[in-house]
């Protein structure tokens, strides 16, 4: 399990996609942070645990990794 801390203007949608790479695992990312609704408001800086085992798509991971990419749409 790895930790990922959010970024100001990040939703869980954002934070998921961050992560593994699709919204696939959001109810994963759910359960496993014991988070009560998906309309969450994410504090920057907070931690999520999450299992870099089970990203959909390594590579894409590592590009976002690599050019310091981050999702964050929250208007």
């Amino acid at each position: 399990m790895s930790v990922y801390k959010s970024v100001e203007k990040q939703t869980i949608y954002d934070v998921c996609l961050q992560t593994y790479g699709s919204l696939d695992l959001l109810n994963k990312l759910i359960t496993e942070n014991s988070i009560d609704s998906i309309d969450i408001d994410i504090i920057s800086g907070t931690s999520f645990i999450w299992d870099e085992k089970l990203v959909i798509d390594q590579k894409r991971n590592q590009t976002l990794t690599d050019s310091n990419i981050i999702m964050a749409t929250k208007l």
